[in-house]
């Protein structure tokens, strides 16, 4: 597959045709298909993607490019990345990689299958308290 770059394809929105090449000093030159986007938020979107060199899934956090142009934010973001790389737990998704290809900021991690808080808080509406709690304790465990 002949691929652009991250940003180009991702504003053109064809899911299956984008590629990252990771510019890490740990895997340079590393290829990452970008297949859909799973979801959005504050500061970036999300997208599911191939981590083509060993074959697995992996969710490509891409920060918003008007927050990439800001230095703070690309520093937060960085920050973000080595402070989950740090931590080993099973409620915390593993981060892969973190780089830049262009001006597009990314984070690479492991793919968690299931549904978003934002989304079960959509379908159920506020949670009871021992609810709350019940999804509380596992990340205050991290």
């Amino acid at each position: 597959m002949q691929c652009g770059r991250l940003g180009e394809s991702l504003r053109g929105d064809v899911p299956g045709t984008a590629c990252l090449v990771v510019t890490s000093p740990a895997h340079p030159r590393q290829t990452d298909d970008v297949l859909d986007e799973l979801g959005h938020g504050g500061m970036a979107t999300v997208y599911l993607g191939t981590q083509v060199s060993l074959g697995r899934d992996v969710a490509i956090k891409v920060m918003r490019p008007d927050l990439a142009a800001d230095e703070t934010f690309v520093s937060r973001f960085r920050r973000e990345a080595r402070s989950a790389a740090r931590l080993a737990h099973p409620n915390v998704v593993a981060v892969h990689d973190q780089g830049r290809d262009g001006d597009v900021v990314f984070l690479a991690m492991e793919l968690v299958d299931g549904g978003t808080l934002r989304e079960l808080l959509r379908e159920r509406g506020p949670m009871p308290p021992h609810a709350v709690r019940a999804v509380a304790e596992p990340v205050l465990d991290a």
